[in-house]
């Protein structure tokens, strides 16, 4: 028979507006400023976690740099040579410190060093010697007992008649406080077992704790 003819198109709806054809979408750069930017925050994030948790020499109080230096003073003292715990306990150090321990074992130039430098140096000067008399060091089974800070302490007479190195003027201006911090610590030692304590004077520049000198 005849040929069926197709339905109209629907009316459009009475909006007042012609219908206008729908425009290909173009691909959002927003997800990747959004990527980018977790980015950066996640970089900053990092960065403050280092300043915060380590990655600063120092100590945040004169208790926790006596029992951090202690520990790692008697680490080395089993004849260990890790070269990350050498440099922690150099970065303990006050710069003044620093420079007069590069000074005493004959390491030239230490007065215009920085402080990465000298601990540079002061590392690989101790590893030397460890390796060298190690086998003559039989400290063992050490531990920390006790830790007590006395915050009367004045360190200002003995730094400014220079017994502990020369401070420079930009050092002696970030001074802010003195403590002497007494540690007790046990130990083995040739078989035998021993208790015996370390005085540690600490001084705070800048908002941080380090040692200053320190003795049995």
């Amino acid at each position: 028979g005849a040929p069926v003819p197709e339905p109209a198109p629907a009316p459009a709806a009475a909006t007042g507006y012609a219908p206008v054809a729908a425009k290909p979408r173009k691909k959002s750069k927003k997800k990747w400023f959004i990527i980018a930017g977790c980015a950066v925050v996640a970089i900053a994030v990092a960065v403050v976690l280092l300043l915060v948790l380590g990655g600063r020499d120092g100590a945040s109080s004169p208790e926790k740099l006596a029992e951090d230096f202690a520990e790692i003073y008697l680490y080395v003292g089993s004849g260990n040579t890790d070269t990350d715990k050498l440099n922690d306990i150099f970065s303990l150090c006050s710069t003044p410190m620093l420079r007069k321990l590069c000074t005493r074992n004959g390491i030239q130039g230490a007065a215009t060093m920085s402080r990465r430098e000298m601990k540079e140096k002061m590392v690989q000067f101790v590893k030397q010697n460890i390796e060298l008399h190690g086998g003559e060091i039989e400290i063992t089974n050490y531990r920390i007992t006790d830790v007590s800070a006395d915050y009367s302490w004045d360190g200002s007479s003995k730094v400014n008649n220079g017994r502990y190195g020369d401070f420079t003027e930009s050092e002696l201006a970030s001074i802010q406080d003195y403590a002497e911090v007494k540690v007790d610590v046990g130990y083995s030692y040739q078989g035998e077992t021993h208790n015996n304590y370390f005085y540690i004077d600490a001084i705070k520049m800048d908002g941080r704790w380090y040692v200053l000198d320190f003795g049995w």
